[in-house]
């Protein structure tokens, strides 16, 4: 499972890969829970997604794409 999670705090944008069954187990299927429990994100400073194949990022007007 590939989870993208935009960071305000920290200006960040990471992208998590992890087991679907180690979130499904330790965390009920809450990908959120994982989120703050797990990976320490303030979950009222954060947007996430999972399950995503790219990311565009725009720059000066320029579109990168990022494939997952």
């Amino acid at each position: 499972m590939k989870i993208a999670v935009i960071d305000y705090i920290h200006q960040d944008l990471n992208i998590h890969v992890c087991d679907k069954a180690y979130i499904d187990d330790n965390y009920e299927g809450s990908i959120e829970r994982f989120l703050g429990e797990d990976q320490g994100y303030n979950l009222d400073n954060i947007a996430w997604t999972n399950d995503l194949r790219s990311v565009n990022i725009i720059d000066n007007d320029t579109i990168n794409q990022i494939s997952t």
